[in-house]
């Protein structure tokens, strides 16, 4: 007899095991559903590792022995876990001081965890997509080194760059003094990207 077994769930890529149970005198030799064979098998139980790319029933239809020949009994069903997946986004520019918010989108089964390209990790996340608010110092690109979640881990995809725009300057200059009825030139030197608002302390606007 070949009584088989190993039933379990694993991620793409895994491997997993299935023991077959003999009776019977040694050597033995087996068929399994998916046309693998094994020959000159001495001992019980006999292992084989599989990796299978989609999930897959495996029984054993043949089985001998030194004597005689049999079909096998029972089934081992391997079952592949959808792939997880973790897609971030939110490119956008902010004024130094100012946040942004990540969003990554995630597929798979909760919970979740997120290994930040930036090394900040996020636990026990329940919900898609993860909003994470960002404050960095400098233009900065952030991606996804590892997702995981109930079953399985992998790495995500895409890329979130928060660019950080210089602040603009603006130096006023012009001390002078005039009589009353004149008039005098103030001059703001101004750095940053065109167009300027300006609000000088008196209350002028210039737009």
């Amino acid at each position: 007899t070949a009584i088989i077994s190993g039933t379990t769930s694993l991620c793409i890529g895994d491997t997993a095991e299935l023991s077959v149970a003999l009776t019977g005198t040694a050597p033995f030799s087996l068929e399994f559903s998916d046309g693998f064979t094994a020959n000159n098998i001495q001992v019980s139980p006999y292992i084989r590792e599989v990796s299978p790319a989609q999930t897959t029933q495996y029984s054993i239809t043949e089985v001998s022995d030194v004597n005689c020949s049999n079909t096998g009994t029972g089934n081992a069903t391997i079952t592949i876990n959808p792939l997880l997946t973790a897609t971030i986004s939110g490119t956008t520019s902010i004024c130094a001081g100012e946040s942004a918010e990540l969003s990554v989108t995630l597929n798979g089964t909760a919970p979740f965890s997120l290994e930040f390209s930036d090394g900040f990790t996020a636990n026990n996340i329940e919900t898609s997509p993860y909003v994470r608010e960002v404050s960095p110092a400098q233009t900065t690109q952030y991606s996804i080194i590892e997702v995981s979640d109930i079953n399985c881990s992998n790495t995500g995809t895409g890329a979130a760059t928060i660019t950080i725009n210089p602040l603009p300057t603006a130096t006023i200059s012009g001390t002078t003094s005039i009589c009353a009825g004149e008039s005098a030139e103030l001059s703001v030197a101004l750095t940053g990207t065109a167009p300027f608002s300006l609000e000088f302390s008196d209350g002028f606007t210039a737009n």
